[in-house]
């Protein structure tokens, strides 16, 4: 079990665009000076990919201009991605397994590997090449979903060490995805983040501008949010303090666990028993730096809104901070949990493209 307390500092960027239910159109009569009208309709109306990277498998929505979210296909990750994902999901790569003692041999050639494979064009570690050939393959099955090339897409990840950048942002290149969070620190969004802005949290409101929106988001309130991820081969929980869905750094107590997830879920009572007093405890010591009861509960993965897991959480809950969570639970559909991470991602990325695309705009009427 890995747990992490952090600092959190406000990062905020933000765009605002219409998330009422349509089926995908090209508005043809929008004109703005210097662009042609109809290329950028076209532009406009070119969806807008999330897709979330879990320690087991990616699944995929599509965000299109006019609001229609379209959920796609779930891939399976093979027993490689599982245990790469899993070891980044605890901060573990290559470099700090083998830099245990930075003047070891085993330190020196593995720092010496990553540079020659940087130098070759390959990607910098082994798990970067296994990330991206499995990200290469995620690329292709959206594509046959969508029935066409998709240019951008707005990858989501769990909470990753900074340490492991360098290997993500290898693995991404070298996949052939370009990210809309391409020109920040980390090319993906976060999870949490994601999950947060699926449900409509740390937005705009629609009609307002990427800058007046911008000042909006800085000067909102932040309120306490728990996040709860029970997937196939993980579970994970965090605490985050957040205004804005785009805050990075909001998360300032986080757990996770590669061995606590549905699949290692045990049939029979006694082990039964033991595996969820695990999660329980692991819940307790991420709540324990809350000062005050959450503002809102964030539950995601394939798994998420399982009973008995929603019971160990919110007993887990009542004994640190005897609050009950029940109605902050019961608010969450079932049919929603798989599928939010991708939609929050989606809809973050298209922000994201509508901030640089008014941008632009700004600077072309200057």
């Amino acid at each position: 079990m890995k747990l992490l307390n952090l600092i959190a500092v406000p990062l905020v960027s933000a765009m605002v665009v219409r998330t009422q239910e349509q089926v995908p159109i090209v508005d043809d009569s929008k004109e703005r000076i210097g662009i042609h009208p109809l290329r950028e309709a076209r532009e406009e109306s070119a969806p807008i990919v999330g897709i979330h990277f879990t320690t087991s498998y990616a699944i995929a929505s599509a965000r299109y201009h006019n609001g229609t979210m379209r959920d796609l296909s779930k891939i399976a990750g093979d027993a490689q991605y599982t245990d790469t994902m899993s070891r980044w999901a605890n901060g573990e790569n290559d470099i700090s397994r083998d830099c245990k003692d930075i003047e070891s041999p085993q330190c020196r050639r593995s720092t010496a590997e990553r540079s020659q494979r940087r130098q070759a064009g390959l990607p910098i570690s082994h798990d970067a090449e296994i990330l991206s050939v499995f990200m290469t393959k995620v690329h292709a099955v959206i594509e046959k979903d969508m029935g066409g090339p998709i240019n951008v897409t707005a990858p989501a990840f769990p909470w990753l060490s900074p340490k492991l950048w360098d290997d993500l942002k290898s693995a991404i290149a070298h996949s052939g995805l370009l990210s809309t969070r391409r020109h920040g620190a980390i090319p993906v969004y976060r999870e949490a983040n994601a999950a947060y802005a699926a449900r409509g949290y740390g937005l705009c409101e629609p009609s307002t501008n990427c800058i007046s929106c911008t000042e909006t988001l800085h000067s909102k309130k932040a309120e306490t949010v728990l996040y709860l991820n029970f997937d196939n081969s993980s579970m994970s929980v965090g605490a985050m303090r957040a205004g804005s869905a785009f805050d990075d750094r909001a998360t300032f107590s986080y757990g996770t666990d590669a061995k606590l997830g549905w699949w290692n879920l045990p049939v029979f009572e006694v082990p039964r028993a033991k595996f969820w007093a695990q999660i329980h405890e692991m819940i307790m010591a991420v709540v324990q730096p809350m000062a005050r009861p959450p503002n809102k509960i964030i539950l995601f993965g394939e798994h998420g809104a399982d009973d008995e897991f929603k019971e160990v959480a919110k007993a887990a809950v009542w004994e640190v901070l005897e609050f009950d969570v029940d109605m902050m639970m019961g608010a969450v559909p079932k049919e929603d949990v798989a599928y939010l991470v991708a939609r929050g991602a989606a809809e973050m990325g298209f922000r994201d493209e509508e901030l640089m695309r008014q941008g632009l705009a700004l600077r072309r009427d200057e």
